[in-house]
């Protein structure tokens, strides 16, 4: 109780500081007129040059740099994986220690152990998570990063891109890299170049990093060589990073199988060219980027025909979705959201649905 005061006071006087930072500049026009407060927000200690603050998914802290070792699920890395064989329409079903691949997905769909229940959907997965933080061709578009990856799964692997938010390092969304790479997803999470950039800003470092995985599929000494598959990414940010990840999909959606915004800050709205999936994620009371003016606007300035999900946290503030650890609901819904979208798994599709946590939950068409 006491470690959640002092986040939530860290995080108010960041926000006060933005406003601080942001009054009287032309950044904090547009949709809402109001700063983005995203801080650090005792989410760890800032993230330095090629250190690694996040924890682990199932709790454990990643161990630094240079292909450290991260937990699996619940800290315990479990023994290999069951192979891989292709059914009907194409479906790649990857099994884990033997367990059977379970119902059919979509076509050329990813599918990797037993069938998920939404209790195994929403904590760490089965996979142990190796990170490295270092010799990928990055880009100078972004800082320093980091990538999770599935040590003993079973390739192929989709990738996912994700950055912070404004006056904010990569550990505030730092454990959505080991779950996801729990549950079979390649993970960078990058730091922006510098910590006041724009959400267009952002957005050209977000498509770099999803370059950057890409060349890790052919980069000589990488451990993902041959691994990736290069036509399945996803963005994914908070915040100013949100802003990012919405303009990098309005621009890039025919090359992204998916978007995760969360809580998204942006001056602008014009999202019409999106036809890439995409789940939003808001704070029922978030006074930073309030939704109404923010995520709301958002999710309406996106196509009817796109599909498209608004998921808002009951009582939910700024930071509702930067933590899978911390809220079941936001690591089920994002994690179903990718498997569905970007693996074609569609055994989780079930799982897209209202909570009893969310005081909305809206999905089109």
């Amino acid at each position: 109780m006491t470690a959640h005061r002092s986040r939530s006071r860290a995080r108010a006087r960041d926000a006060i500081l933005l406003f601080l930072v942001l009054a009287g500049s032309a950044c904090a026009t547009g949709t809402s007129g109001a700063p983005d407060g995203d801080g650090t927000g005792g989410a760890g200690p800032g993230s330095g040059t090629g250190g690694a603050a996040a924890t682990g998914a199932g709790g454990a802290a990643p161990s630094g740099v240079g292909g450290a070792t991260l937990s699996g699920a619940g800290g315990a890395a479990r023994a290999g994986t069951g192979g891989a064989s292709t059914g009907a329409g194409g479906v790649t079903r990857l099994g884990t220690g033997g367990a059977a691949g379970g119902a059919s997905g979509a076509a050329g769909a990813i599918m990797r152990g037993a069938n998920p229940t939404e209790a195994t959907a929403s904590t760490a997965g089965p996979y142990h998570v190796m990170r490295y933080s270092s010799g990928i061709v990055d880009s100078p578009s972004y800082g320093d990063y980091d990538v999770d990856y599935p040590a003993d799964a079973t390739p192929p692997f989709a990738g996912v891109a994700v950055i912070p938010g404004f006056i904010e390092g990569r550990s505030a969304v730092g454990n959505w890299g080991p779950f996801l790479a729990s549950h079979g997803f390649v993970v960078i999470t990058i730091d922006p170049n510098t910590n006041l950039d724009v959400p267009s800003t952002r957005a050209t470092a977000l498509w770099a990093a999803v370059g950057s995985l890409k060349d890790e599929n052919t980069r000589a000494g990488s451990p993902l060589v041959g691994k990736m598959d290069v036509t399945r990414f996803a963005v994914m940010g908070h915040s100013m990073g949100g802003g990012g990840t919405l303009e990098a999909t309005n621009t890039h959606s025919a090359e992204l199988k998916a978007a995760v915004p969360l809580a998204p800050w942006d001056t602008t709205a014009a999202f019409g060219l999106i036809t890439a999936p995409t789940l939003i994620f808001a704070g029922e009371k978030d006074t930073v980027a309030p939704p109404a003016q923010h995520a709301m606007a958002f999710y309406n300035g996106i196509p009817a025909s796109t599909t498209k999900a608004y998921a808002e946290v009951t009582g939910g503030d700024h930071y509702a979705a930067d933590d899978p650890t911390t809220s079941a609901t936001v690591a089920l819904l994002g994690l179903s959201w990718l498997k569905v979208h970007v693996e074609g798994d569609t055994r989780y599709r079930p799982f897209i649905k209202t909570r009893p946590d969310l005081s909305q939950f809206l999905t089109a068409p």
